[in-house]
């Protein structure tokens, strides 16, 4: 175990488990205290970042290598489908699940979450289901971006798979912390978004935790194009040079060092 960075709130990072967690005692009355009322889960619309020519060329040339992947609801093969969003924040994936005729349900710890006033939502998180899911069984389970913000993320997807039904598949999608940008800007990086994020993974990580639920993971890396967008730069005192550099040595990089998050499906063993 090794201090991977030292910042106000600082990383440690065990390079045979290729993971990390925060040098903090968490609680969850400690935890709630990183979230403040203009969250971007309740729906504030946040700061604009104007694109300038530089921008829109070096997210032009980063969308030809990877075209914007991000999450797409499976398809539902013209079934009744169902899907459970567990930490659904501003439910833009339960819209898109909804849009795409499944049936959703939303899980957020957090009342103020704008989920709650458009989706169905239950209070409550993945290490602490909702008792009004007690024996309701799913087609899809999403956590995207949501599993580092657990204080126990092994609990928090054992409880995620057991809502599964025979045939569903566990979605979990986090940042990837084995990518240049998190080398390279450490604390800075925006998806490092410390002290939200308590847990970081990297595909080894990420895959060793699905399966001691007893999930077989399946892995896409997404999120290429996206690091070039200002507002992903905040912080990092980046310039346009610096930002071209960062595109001509991951373009043509391996996965795990290309992209900001990792994508996992688990399906049951």
């Amino acid at each position: 175990m090794r201090l991977r960075f030292k910042a106000q709130h600082s990383i440690l990072w065990c390079d045979d488990c290729a993971f990390g967690r925060i040098d903090a005692d968490l609680t969850p009355e400690k935890v709630a205290t990183f979230y403040g009322p203009d969250y971007y889960t309740h729906g504030a619309n946040g700061v604009q970042f104007p694109l300038s020519f530089v921008d829109r060329v070096l997210m032009h040339i980063a969308w030809r290598v990877d075209h914007g992947n991000d999450h797409k609801p499976p398809a539902s093969n013209g079934r009744p489908a169902s899907m459970c969003d567990i930490g659904c924040g501003g439910g833009e994936n339960l819209k898109a699940y909804a849009d795409a005729d499944y049936d959703v349900i939303g899980v957020d710890p957090d009342k103020n979450a704008a989920a709650f006033k458009s989706w169905p939502t239950l209070l409550g998180s993945a290490e602490n289901l909702p008792h009004e899911l007690r024996g309701r069984r799913f087609d899809v389970v999403l956590m995207s971006h949501s599993l580092e913000h657990c204080i126990d993320p092994v609990k928090a997807v054992r409880n995620a798979a057991s809502l599964l039904n025979q045939n569903g598949r566990l979605i979990v999608e986090v940042p990837n912390n084995a990518c240049y940008a998190f080398e390279k800007y450490g604390a800075k990086w925006p998806c490092s978004d410390l002290p939200r994020h308590l847990s970081f993974f990297t595909r080894r990580s990420l895959a060793k935790i699905l399966s001691g639920a007893g999930l077989e993971p399946s892995f896409e890396y997404v999120g290429f194009c996206r690091q070039f967008h200002p507002a992903r730069k905040r912080g990092q005192k980046s310039t346009h040079t610096h930002s071209a550099i960062q595109l001509a040595r991951t373009a043509f990089s391996t996965a795990d060092l290309k992209y900001d998050s990792i994508r996992a499906v688990g399906s049951r063993l």
